[in-house]
């Protein structure tokens, strides 16, 4: 570091590898409608 410059490091991964790594694994069948509170009433 200088008077006049100063050093930055940024390390990690982007949002789209952070969607990806929540992401569900779901093997088989079909994805239907959630169920909501509305639906057990």
């Amino acid at each position: 570091m200088t008077a006049d410059s100063i050093k930055i490091t940024v390390a990690g991964r982007d949002k789209t590898a952070d969607l990806i790594d929540c992401a569900a694994v779901y093997s088989g069948g079909q994805w239907k409608k959630p169920h909501t509170g509305a639906d057990c009433a």
